[in-house]
Protein backbone atom coordinates (compact mmCIF):
# COMPACT_ATOMS: atom_id res chain seq x y z
CA UNK A 1 0.00 0.00 0.00
CA UNK A 2 1.20 3.33 -0.46
CA UNK A 3 2.54 5.46 2.52
CA UNK A 4 0.12 8.40 3.30
CA UNK A 5 2.94 10.23 5.25
CA UNK A 6 5.25 10.82 2.69
CA UNK A 7 5.96 14.58 2.02
CA UNK A 8 6.00 16.07 -0.77
CA UNK A 9 7.30 19.84 -1.14
CA UNK A 10 4.69 21.98 -2.83
CA UNK A 11 4.99 24.00 -6.11
CA UNK A 12 3.72 27.42 -6.32
CA UNK A 13 1.23 27.59 -8.64
CA UNK A 14 1.07 30.84 -10.92
CA UNK A 15 -1.18 33.20 -9.10
CA UNK A 16 0.80 32.52 -6.22
CA UNK A 17 3.55 32.90 -7.90
CA UNK A 18 2.54 36.41 -9.40
CA UNK A 19 1.32 37.56 -5.62
CA UNK A 20 4.51 36.59 -3.90
CA UNK A 21 6.26 38.79 -6.31
CA UNK A 22 4.28 41.87 -6.35
CA UNK A 23 4.43 41.31 -2.20
CA UNK A 24 7.82 41.39 -2.47
CA UNK A 25 8.13 44.73 -4.57
CA UNK A 26 6.33 46.47 -1.66
CA UNK A 27 8.38 44.25 1.50
CA UNK A 28 11.63 45.94 0.31
CA UNK A 29 9.79 49.41 0.70
CA UNK A 30 8.06 48.65 4.11
CA UNK A 31 11.49 49.17 6.27
CA UNK A 32 14.54 51.50 6.69
CA UNK A 33 16.90 50.10 8.12
CA UNK A 34 19.71 49.53 5.52
CA UNK A 35 20.38 45.90 6.41
CA UNK A 36 17.21 44.82 6.57
CA UNK A 37 16.27 46.18 3.35
CA UNK A 38 19.69 44.54 1.47
CA UNK A 39 18.48 41.55 3.04
CA UNK A 40 15.06 41.85 1.18
CA UNK A 41 16.50 43.11 -1.99
CA UNK A 42 18.98 39.77 -1.82
CA UNK A 43 16.32 37.83 -1.02
CA UNK A 44 13.97 39.29 -3.72
CA UNK A 45 16.68 38.27 -6.25
CA UNK A 46 17.48 35.06 -5.21
CA UNK A 47 14.30 33.84 -4.93
CA UNK A 48 13.42 35.27 -8.72
CA UNK A 49 16.85 33.35 -9.94
CA UNK A 50 15.66 29.96 -8.28
CA UNK A 51 12.10 30.32 -9.71
CA UNK A 52 13.65 30.84 -13.11
CA UNK A 53 16.54 28.51 -13.30
CA UNK A 54 15.65 25.42 -11.35
CA UNK A 55 19.19 25.96 -9.01
CA UNK A 56 18.63 24.08 -6.56
CA UNK A 57 19.04 25.75 -2.82
CA UNK A 58 22.67 24.51 -1.72
CA UNK A 59 23.78 25.12 -5.41
CA UNK A 60 23.03 29.24 -4.99
CA UNK A 61 24.46 28.96 -1.28
CA UNK A 62 27.60 27.76 -2.67
CA UNK A 63 27.42 30.13 -6.27
CA UNK A 64 30.38 32.65 -6.46
CA UNK A 65 30.43 35.47 -8.50
CA UNK A 66 33.42 34.21 -11.15
CA UNK A 67 30.77 31.38 -11.44
CA UNK A 68 28.42 33.29 -13.12
CA UNK A 69 29.59 33.68 -16.82
CA UNK A 70 27.84 35.95 -19.18
CA UNK A 71 26.91 34.71 -23.32
CA UNK A 72 25.00 35.03 -25.94
CA UNK A 73 22.57 32.39 -27.07
CA UNK A 74 22.01 31.09 -30.45
CA UNK A 75 19.60 34.25 -31.63
CA UNK A 76 21.53 36.55 -29.98
CA UNK A 77 20.20 37.26 -26.37
CA UNK A 78 22.47 38.35 -23.59
CA UNK A 79 22.18 36.02 -20.59
CA UNK A 80 24.37 34.30 -17.56
CA UNK A 81 25.33 30.94 -17.30
CA UNK A 82 25.76 29.69 -13.21
CA UNK A 83 28.13 27.60 -12.95
CA UNK A 84 27.29 25.12 -9.69
CA UNK A 85 28.63 22.54 -7.35
CA UNK A 86 25.56 20.56 -5.03
CA UNK A 87 24.95 17.63 -3.90
CA UNK A 88 25.35 16.05 -7.53
CA UNK A 89 27.86 17.66 -8.45
CA UNK A 90 29.17 20.13 -10.48
CA UNK A 91 27.19 21.29 -13.66
CA UNK A 92 26.03 24.30 -15.42
CA UNK A 93 22.75 25.77 -15.19
CA UNK A 94 21.47 28.30 -17.76
CA UNK A 95 18.41 30.07 -16.17
CA UNK A 96 15.72 31.92 -18.46
CA UNK A 97 16.55 35.21 -20.46
CA UNK A 98 14.54 37.12 -18.37
CA UNK A 99 16.84 36.58 -15.15
CA UNK A 100 19.69 38.42 -16.86
CA UNK A 101 18.09 41.63 -14.87
CA UNK A 102 18.10 39.53 -10.99
CA UNK A 103 21.64 38.41 -11.46
CA UNK A 104 22.65 42.46 -12.77
CA UNK A 105 21.21 43.79 -9.60
CA UNK A 106 23.06 41.18 -7.74
CA UNK A 107 26.25 42.15 -8.98
CA UNK A 108 25.45 45.92 -8.51
CA UNK A 109 24.69 45.06 -5.33
CA UNK A 110 27.24 44.07 -4.33
CA UNK A 111 29.83 46.41 -5.96
CA UNK A 112 28.15 48.94 -4.07
CA UNK A 113 28.35 47.00 -0.76
CA UNK A 114 32.17 45.92 -1.55
CA UNK A 115 33.48 48.89 0.46
CA UNK A 116 31.62 48.40 3.41
CA UNK A 117 32.54 44.86 3.94
CA UNK A 118 36.20 45.35 3.14
CA UNK A 119 36.36 47.96 5.51
CA UNK A 120 34.23 46.32 8.59
CA UNK A 121 36.42 44.59 11.35
CA UNK A 122 35.54 40.85 11.14
CA UNK A 123 33.75 40.48 14.56
CA UNK A 124 35.17 37.47 16.79
CA UNK A 125 35.30 36.14 19.92
CA UNK A 126 38.71 34.20 19.22
CA UNK A 127 41.69 36.09 20.42
CA UNK A 128 43.12 37.80 16.52
CA UNK A 129 46.07 36.05 15.28
CA UNK A 130 45.49 32.84 16.99
CA UNK A 131 45.40 29.31 14.83
CA UNK A 132 42.00 29.44 14.76
CA UNK A 133 41.68 32.31 13.47
CA UNK A 134 44.48 32.68 10.78
CA UNK A 135 43.41 33.92 7.63
CA UNK A 136 40.21 34.33 8.53
CA UNK A 137 39.83 37.72 7.93
CA UNK A 138 41.30 37.70 4.41
CA UNK A 139 39.24 34.50 3.18
CA UNK A 140 36.35 36.76 4.70
CA UNK A 141 37.48 40.40 2.55
CA UNK A 142 37.67 38.30 -0.74
CA UNK A 143 35.10 36.22 -0.70
CA UNK A 144 33.49 36.19 -3.96
CA UNK A 145 29.76 35.21 -3.03
CA UNK A 146 27.44 35.51 -5.15
CA UNK A 147 24.38 36.21 -2.85
CA UNK A 148 25.52 37.56 0.46
CA UNK A 149 24.74 38.21 3.71
CA UNK A 150 24.58 42.37 4.99
CA UNK A 151 28.15 41.53 6.88
CA UNK A 152 29.51 39.96 3.50
CA UNK A 153 29.38 36.22 4.59
CA UNK A 154 28.33 33.62 2.37
CA UNK A 155 24.28 32.57 2.95
CA UNK A 156 23.48 29.65 5.11
CA UNK A 157 19.99 29.60 4.90
CA UNK A 158 17.47 32.59 4.12
CA UNK A 159 14.28 29.94 5.08
CA UNK A 160 13.98 32.06 8.57
CA UNK A 161 13.21 35.29 5.94
CA UNK A 162 11.14 33.95 3.41
CA UNK A 163 9.39 32.37 6.18
CA UNK A 164 8.42 35.76 7.45
CA UNK A 165 7.69 36.93 3.70
CA UNK A 166 5.73 34.11 3.02
CA UNK A 167 3.53 34.45 6.21
CA UNK A 168 2.87 38.46 4.67
CA UNK A 169 1.29 37.37 2.16
CA UNK A 170 -0.40 34.54 3.03
CA UNK A 171 1.19 31.61 1.39
CA UNK A 172 2.48 29.23 3.84
CA UNK A 173 0.82 26.31 2.59
CA UNK A 174 -0.74 24.77 -0.32
CA UNK A 175 -4.41 24.29 -0.23
CA UNK A 176 -3.67 20.23 1.12
CA UNK A 177 -1.74 22.12 3.94
CA UNK A 178 1.74 21.39 2.22
CA UNK A 179 4.36 24.02 3.45
CA UNK A 180 6.22 25.80 1.22
CA UNK A 181 9.77 26.02 1.33
CA UNK A 182 12.07 27.67 -0.97
CA UNK A 183 12.77 24.38 -2.82
CA UNK A 184 9.07 25.02 -4.09
CA UNK A 185 10.43 27.99 -6.17
CA UNK A 186 12.67 24.85 -8.00
CA UNK A 187 9.74 22.90 -8.11
CA UNK A 188 7.44 25.89 -9.57
CA UNK A 189 10.53 26.31 -12.38
CA UNK A 190 10.01 22.23 -13.25
CA UNK A 191 6.54 22.58 -13.14
CA UNK A 192 6.23 25.74 -15.34
CA UNK A 193 8.95 24.35 -18.10
CA UNK A 194 6.94 21.11 -18.58
CA UNK A 195 3.60 23.75 -19.48
CA UNK A 196 5.98 26.93 -20.81
CA UNK A 197 3.78 27.00 -23.79
CA UNK A 198 0.67 28.53 -21.53
CA UNK A 199 3.28 29.89 -18.49
CA UNK A 200 5.27 32.40 -20.26
CA UNK A 201 3.43 35.11 -19.96
CA UNK A 202 2.84 35.38 -16.51
CA UNK A 203 6.58 35.68 -15.66
CA UNK A 204 7.39 39.26 -16.19
CA UNK A 205 8.50 40.67 -12.74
Amino acid sequence: FPSHDTFHIPAFTLPEYVKLYKRMRKWITETKNPKWRYTREMLRDYVLILANSGMRVGEANNLKESDVIEFKDGIGRKNYMFNVKGKTGKRTVIPRTNAVRYAERVMKRNAAWKSKWESEQVKTSRVEGSVRTKGYKEAHIKGDWFFRMPDGKQVITLIDQFKVLLKSCELEKNRYGEQYTLYSMRHFYAVQMLNKSTAYRYWET
